[in-house]
C-alpha cells in the first residue's frame, strides 16, 4: 500500500510538471504567437464543424478539438487546444519510458530530462511544431503510454484490456505514424526481455490490431487522400531527410549529450544500456528511411515528420542519462534537482523565457496582414472572407477577436478557401432570406465569386451593383462582394 501511495505521489507531480509546461511553454519567446493556418484551423474544427478527422484528410483524429468542443469562443478554443499539445507534447516519452521502466519515480525524472534536451537541442520550428502546432505526435505517444499501463492491469479484468484496445484505437488513429516507433520498441522489449517476452508479444499482438481498426475507421470517416507509397529511393532523399534534422538541431549540444549518454551507459545495467543503444540507433536509422516515401519527399521532408523519431532519441538519452544517476546518486533530493533544473533550463533557456507579446496567437507573418484585414471584414459586416489558405484562417481568427462575445453570440464569419468544403451547409444557412453571402476577397485573390464557388461547392452569381472597392490601412486593395448563391450538390473540387 505504502509503495502504491508513493507510485501516485510520483505520477501526480510529473501530471502538475506537465500542465506547469502547458501553460508556460506556450507563452515564452520561442513559441507565443506562432500559429499559421493549420494550426488555427482546429479551432474551427471544434466550433463550427467537428469531423472525425481533420478536414479533407483521414489522417489526424481530431482528439483535441473533441475534448475543447465545449469552449464556444474560438479564441479561447485555440488557446485550450494549445495548452493541450503542449501537456502532451511534454508527455511525449513517456511513450518510450514507460516500456522500458515503468517506475513512476524513474518516469518522472527522466520525462523532465527528455522534454528539456528536446527544448534546448531542437531549433525553434521543431519546438514549435512539437510543443504548440497541431501535429498530434504527443498526444499520440501518451496514449500508446496509457495503453501500456492499462494493459499491464489486464489481470484484474477484463475491462482493462478493453480499455488498453480502445486507447492504443485512439493513438493510431490520432497519428498513424506511431506504428513507426511503437513497433520496433516492443521489438526490443521481446528480444531483450525489458518486458516479460509473453506480454510483450501480446501487447505488439494489441496494438496490430489497433492500427487494422485505425486504418478501417479511417477508411470508412476520413476522406482518403494520404499515399504513404514508396518514393525515390535514393542518397538525395536519404541526405535530405538528415538536412532537415541537422538544420533544426543544435548540434554541438548534441554531440556533447550524446557522448554524456555514451558514458552514462557504462554505469547502466548493460541490458539498459543496450536496449536505449539500439532504439537510438533505430530512430536514427528510420530518420533516412522515411525519406525514401512518397509522403515526405511530396511535403519537401517537413520537420514535423521526422519528430517521433527525435522524441525517441531524446527519450532514449534520458534514460541512460537518469538511470545512471539514480545508480550514482542514491539521496532522493538530487533527483529532485535534477528535475527542477531540467524545467528552469527548458523555459529560460531552451525557449528563451516569457514572451513580449505573450496574448498573441497568430504568427508574425501574417499576423500585421491579419489584424488589417480582420478590422475590414468586422466593419463592412462580411458574412465569408476568401482568398489564399495561409491568409484567410489567420484573418477570421483576428476578426472573431475583434468581434468579441459578439462572435459566440451571432453568426460567425466563415473562411472560403482550401480545406473549408466541411461548412457548406452553415454556409448555406448563414445566407440572408435573400440568398445573398457579403464576402470580403483579401488581395491577390484573382475571381473571389468563383473560388468561392469553389470551396463551397455552390454557385454564385454578382449583380451588377454588388461589387465594392475597399483598401485596407496600408492601402491593398480588397473588394466586397454581395454573391447570390445557389446550393449544389457537387463533390468539391479543389483549387
Amino acid at each position: 500500500m505504502e509503495a502504491s501511495r508513493t507510485s501516485w505521489k510520483y505520477a501526480l507531480a510529473l501530471v502538475a510538471a506537465a500542465m506547469l509546461a502547458a501553460v508556460a511553454y506556450p507563452l515564452s519567446a520561442r513559441l507565443a504567437g506562432m500559429q499559421d493556418a493549420d494550426g488555427i484551423l482546429t479551432a474551427y474544427m471544434s466550433t463550427q464543424e467537428l469531423t472525425w478527422y481533420f478536414w479533407r484528410q483521414d489522417r489526424f483524429l481530431n482528439l483535441l478539438p473533441a475534448l475543447a468542443w465545449s469552449i464556444g469562443d474560438v479564441t479561447w478554443n485555440l488557446r485550450a487546444q494549445i495548452f493541450l499539445r503542449a501537456f502532451f507534447a511534454f508527455l511525449a516519452p513517456l511513450g518510450v519510458l514507460y516500456v522500458l521502466r515503468p517506475s513512476a519515480r524513474f518516469l518522472l525524472v527522466a520525462t523532465v530530462v527528455a522534454s528539456a534536451l528536446l527544448t534546448l537541442l531542437l531549433s525553434p520550428f521543431a519546438d514549435f511544431n512539437l510543443y504548440v502546432h497541431h501535429i498530434p505526435v504527443g498526444a499520440s505517444m501518451v496514449l500508446f503510454a496509457v495503453s501500456a499501463m492499462a494493459f499491464h492491469r489486464r489481470d484484474r479484468g477484463s475491462l482493462w484490456f478493453a480499455a488498453a484496445l480502445a486507447i492504443a484505437f485512439l493513438a493510431y488513429a490520432t497519428n498513424i505514424a506511431l506504428l513507426l516507433l511503437s513497433f520496433p520498441l516492443l521489438a526490443v522489449a521481446f528480444v531483450l526481455t525489458v518486458m516479460p517476452r509473453r506480454d510483450a508479444a501480446a501487447f505488439a499482438a494489441l496494438n496490430a490490431f489497433a492500427v487494422v481498426l485505425a486504418f478501417a475507421h479511417a477508411h470508412r470517416f476520413g476522406e482518403a487522400q494520404t499515399s504513404f507509397g514508396r518514393g525515390e529511393i535514393s542518397w538525395h532523399a536519404i541526405h535530405s531527410g538528415y538536412a532537415t534534422v541537422f538544420a533544426n538541431l543544435h548540434p554541438t549540444g548534441f554531440l556533447v549529450v550524446a557522448i554524456a549518454a555514451v558514458v552514462a551507459g557504462f554505469f547502466c545495467t548493460r541490458r539498459d544500456a543496450i536496449a536505449a543503444a539500439l532504439l537510438a540507433l533505430y530512430c536514427i536509422a528510420g530518420i533516412g528511411a522515411l525519406s525514401c516515401s512518397q509522403w515526405v519527399q511530396t511535403n519537401a521532408y517537413w520537420i514535423r515528420y521526422y519528430l517521433m523519431f527525435e522524441v525517441g532519441i531524446a527519450a532514449c538519452i534520458a534514460f541512460v542519462l537518469v538511470a545512471a544517476c539514480e545508480r550514482v546518486w542514491r539521496q532522493e533530493w538530487r533527483l529532485v534537482a535534477l528535475v527542477a533544473l531540467s524545467l528552469g533550463l527548458a523555459w529560460g533557456v531552451g525557449l528563451g523565457g516569457a514572451s513580449a507579446a505573450p496574448r498573441e496567437l497568430v504568427g508574425t507573418t501574417w499576423r500585421t496582414s491579419a489584424q488589417d484585414w480582420a478590422r475590414v471584414a468586422v466593419e463592412h459586416r462580411a458574412q465569408v472572407v476568401a482568398g489564399d489558405f495561409w491568409d484567410v484562417w489567420p484573418t477570421v481568427l483576428e476578426a472573431d477577436r475583434l468581434r468579441g462575445a459578439d462572435a459566440v453570440a451571432h453568426e460567425p464569419i466563415f473562411a472560403a478557401t482550401w480545406r473549408s468544403w466541411p461548412l457548406h451547409a452553415r454556409v448555406i444557412e448563414s445566407a440572408s432570406a435573400a440568398g445573398t453571402l457579403r464576402v470580403l476577397c483579401l488581395p491577390r485573390l484573382a475571381d473571389c465569386a468563383r473560388a468561392v464557388e469553389g470551396d463551397f461547392q455552390i454557385r454564385v452569381t454578382t449583380p451588377p451593383e454588388a461589387g465594392e472597392d475597399l483598401r485596407d490601412a496600408k492601402g491593398r486593395a480588397m473588394r466586397l462582394l454581395t454573391l447570390r448563391i445557389t446550393p449544389t450538390t457537387e463533390a468539391p473540387k479543389p483549387r
